[in-house]
Parts: C-alpha cells; sequence; structure tokens
C-alpha cells in the first residue's frame, strides 16, 4: 500500500491541479505528502554571450532573478503547507536548489508515487506540450507517476488502457499494489482490429484485477483507429477521475516508450494519468 507521495510545485495551471490532486489523494489514503520546490539555478545563471561592459549587468539581472525565484518558491510552499493543514494531510517541504531533473530523481527514490503538472518545469512558467523535465522523469524516474491536466474534468472511477504489453503490466501491477483503484468504478478499454485479439488482451488484465478483488468491466474495441483517440472518446464517455496506462504508441498499443499514443494522451487526456514502464 502506498504510505508517500511527492508532488512537484510550480506555478503552472496544471501544478496547481495536480498539487489539489495531491492532497486529496493523500487524505484519502493517509500517506504523507512531501512538496518539492526546485529552484533551477543552472537555468537563471546560465552562460550567454554579453557585450563587452556588460558581466556586470548580467550579474545583477541574476541576482535579481534568484531573488524572485526564491521568493515565488517560498510563496508556493506557504500555499502548500496552508492547504495540507486545512486537510489534516501529514506535509512536509523538500526545497532544493540545482537542475530538477536528478534533484526528482533522488527525492522519488525514496517516495511511493511521484505527482507533477505535465508543463512543470520549475520555471514558473507554461511550457507547450509535456515539459522536457516532465518526459525525461517518465523516462528515467524510479517511480510511477502521476500527470495532471491544466484542469480537472471531475468524474471518478478508472479508466485502464490496457495491451498486454510488459509496460502495461508493470504499471497494472504499481497501480494495484499501490491501493488505487477502489474508488469508483473501474473500466479496461483494450483495442485491436480484431475483436477476439481486444478482447483476449483486456482478459488478462480483468483477471488480475479480480484477484485482487478489484471488480472492472471490460471494454474491447475492435478498431484500426488511433487508439489515444479512442481512449480519449471512452473517457468522454466513461468520465473517470484517472486513467492508468503503461508507455505505449500506436501500433496496436505497442511501440517505443512515448510514441504518439502516449504522447497525445498525456497532453490531450481531461484526467490525471498514471504511467509505469
Amino acid at each position: 500500500m502506498m504510505n508517500s507521495i511527492l508532488v512537484a510545485l510550480d506555478e503552472t495551471p496544471s501544478s496547481r491541479t495536480a498539487e489539489a490532486f495531491a492532497i486529496a489523494l493523500a487524505a484519502r489514503t493517509q500517506s504523507a505528502l512531501t512538496g518539492v520546490a526546485v529552484l533551477d539555478r543552472p537555468a537563471i545563471e546560465s552562460g550567454e554571450a554579453v557585450p563587452p561592459g556588460g558581466m556586470a549587468y548580467k550579474l545583477e539581472r541574476d541576482a535579481r532573478r534568484l531573488a524572485d525565484a526564491k521568493a515565488r518558491g517560498h510563496a508556493l510552499c506557504e500555499q502548500f503547507t496552508s492547504h495540507c493543514a486545512a486537510r489534516k494531510v501529514r506535509s512536509a517541504i523538500l526545497s532544493i536548489e540545482g537542475e530538477p531533473l536528478p534533484l526528482l530523481i533522488t527525492a522519488a527514490a525514496t517516495r511511493d508515487l511521484v505527482i507533477l503538472g505535465h508543463d512543470c518545469a520549475f520555471h514558473g512558467r507554461a511550457e507547450p506540450g509535456v515539459a522536457d523535465v516532465a518526459e525525461e522523469l517518465l523516462r528515467l524516474g524510479p517511480r510511477p507517476i502521476i500527470l495532471t491536466p491544466d484542469t480537472m474534468a471531475g468524474g471518478s472511477g478508472t479508466v485502464i488502457a490496457y495491451d498486454a504489453s510488459l509496460p502495461a503490466m508493470r504499471a497494472l501491477q504499481m497501480f494495484v499494489l499501490l491501493g488505487l483503484g477502489t474508488e469508483g468504478p473501474v473500466h479496461v478499454v483494450s483495442v485491436d482490429q480484431d475483436k477476439t485479439a481486444a478482447e483476449d488482451r483486456g482478459a488478462q488484465a480483468l483477471a488480475y484485477l479480480a484477484a485482487h478483488d478489484i471488480k472492472a468491466t471490460p471494454v474491447a474495441v475492435a478498431s484500426s483507429a488511433s487508439p489515444s483517440e479512442i481512449v480519449l472518446s471512452e473517457i468522454a464517455g466513461l468520465k473517470p477521475g484517472l486513467l492508468m496506462m503503461g508507455a505505449f504508441g500506436h501500433r496496436g498499443l505497442k511501440e517505443r516508450l512515448f510514441g504518439s499514443t502516449t504522447s497525445k494522451l498525456i497532453a490531450q487526456a481531461p484526467v490525471p494519468l498514471f504511467v509505469f514502464h
């Protein structure tokens, strides 16, 4: 079962959603919640060409940017602590300086789950699509991740996008072992051009869930359309509170890590997305 969660604190809309989602999940699971604020000093102080005599100006400007970033980070931490206290969630703050990715990987190693907004980059501004920090953490991080959208569509339960690949099997196991999937209905969506093949893939997930006393409804779709479009359509109809998947692509849901299906679902899914590989 889950007992510790790490949530990234940033100023983007999806990061605000991540904080709210993490606090609600921590309250429900009685998990300890750590908010991590990263001051990306290397990005702020990055080298650049300056005209003769301009170094003093650059150093002064960098100092102002650092002071501003520290002040904004401090405000985020104070708000997070206040929000946790209001929900009676055990919380802690991890305020660190340096390049975000290695710091997040180290912090994640001692927690069960990481939650962050899809455009979280610790620069205080929204990133188009999926921020590099989020994508690299998905690739290299030691723990499962939940990525949140800019706004929550509402809903309850879980849609599991399952293709019987190794990433999907691992993701499903981790999902169950963390105690997720116990709130609201669970639907297993499987896709293939052949209906029987889609049903067979979904049956594997249904059997594993049943062994852990989780009842699920199969949704086997026979189609050659993009799996991402099918999954998004099912989300629109079923209105879950969470989407769970392994990292997959578009060819029968079995392609290289972070293929078109994964990227599109991360960017467009209107619900938090649980990913493991």
